[in-house]
């Protein structure tokens, strides 16, 4: 989130890399039209708060879910992500999300055990 949000200098659509991130990540897949319709056949990689607020969201496809599903074994110790930047907006806010296009699970000493991807997403501004 720290490159979403830390300044606006990145473009939407830009692609980016995300290390060192729990394999529990991937744990949960929340439906993202509940968030907004405009997110059918989404999901995303973290619980919403009580009041539905999506925190530090990874916003990944149903491709990719499937991806993960078919190709996510074994457990990796660390995930490395690959991500294009997309925003939501309201009438009162904007909110910066990584949407996930590639999945690595890496093991102890860095080595790639397994690979899910998708492609990028057909559009980079949702309205929530």
């Amino acid at each position: 989130m720290g490159y979403a949000n830390e300044s606006y200098s990145e473009q939407v659509g830009e692609e980016f890399i995300i290390k060192n991130v729990p394999p529990a990540k991937l744990d949960k897949k929340i439906p993202a039209e509940a968030f907004s319709k405009d997110y059918k056949n989404l999901f995303f990689l973290e619980e919403a708060d009580d009041g539905g607020y999506i925190g530090n969201a990874l916003l990944i496809s149903q491709p990719m879910a499937e991806s993960l599903a078919k190709n996510a074994k074994p457990k990796p110790a660390t995930l490395r992500l690959t991500a294009a930047l997309v925003e939501s907006k309201s009438e009162i806010e904007i909110i910066r999300i990584s949407f996930v296009t590639k999945i690595e699970g890496l093991s102890k000493d860095g080595k790639v055990l397994w690979t899910a991807t998708s492609e990028k997403p057909g559009k980079t501004n949702f309205t929530h």
